[in-house]
């Protein structure tokens, strides 16, 4: 009798052990579960503040270059506004050469005038007609006969009417990195009929990120 409840004794606690061995393995698995969980939502939220700090300088920056570039567009916008430039750009037709027009004396004088605004960072002051397919310079430039117009980085102004920047480049005469405010200039039935801009040298000096507390 006694060896029959020992035998009972025996069964009953290797069932219980069975049934604590798959507790403790489902606790394991459960835990692990909850340990990936919190390591995945940890991961989350520091990728979306991450984000959202990255945003924020990004937003930062671009409130600094709108900043810094303003006053060349809007020095662009005035110039073409000008009535000398106006002539130039709408009396110079295919064929004809920019410097042989009657105004170019005074429109020449206008860029200088323009480049001697902020001779530190402006690096040129140019317009371009585009029936002529050609272009001057406050440095007395003039453009070849290779020039193209339609290839030219601003090109895109002329189509939508607005003024715009470039894309930086480096700049061949001085190495340095500049870009372009450009922007286009209307004849009296609003048709494009060439643009002006302003060479900026770009410093990034300016453009610093803010300081993290």
């Amino acid at each position: 009798m006694s060896r029959g409840l020992g035998d009972v004794y025996k069964r009953q606690q290797g069932i219980q052990f069975q049934i604590q061995s798959k507790i403790g393995a489902s606790i394991i698995v459960v835990m692990a579960v909850i340990a990936v969980l919190v390591v995945v939502v940890v991961y989350n939220l520091l990728i979306k503040a991450n984000n959202t700090e990255l945003r924020q300088d990004s937003e930062a920056i671009s409130l600094q270059v709108e900043k810094y570039f303003s006053p060349f567009e809007r020095m662009v916008e005035q110039l073409a506004l000008d009535e000398d430039v106006q002539t130039i750009l709408t009396t110079t037709k295919a064929g004809q050469k920019m410097t042989e027009n009657e105004v170019y004396p005074a429109v020449l004088k206008k860029l200088v005038a323009v480049a001697g605004l902020d001779t530190e960072n402006i690096q040129g002051v140019f317009t371009a007609d585009l029936d002529s397919n050609a272009s001057i310079t406050s440095a007395g430039g003039i453009s070849g006969d290779d020039y193209d117009c339609t290839t030219r980085t601003w090109y895109s102004c002329t189509q939508t009417g607005e003024t715009m920047l470039t894309k930086t480049y480096v700049a061949a005469s001085t190495g340095k990195t500049i870009l372009s405010a450009v922007t286009p200039v209307f004849d009296e039935k609003d048709t494009v009929v060439g643009v002006v801009g302003i060479d900026v040298a770009v410093s990034y000096t300016h453009l610093t990120l803010p300081t993290k507390r």
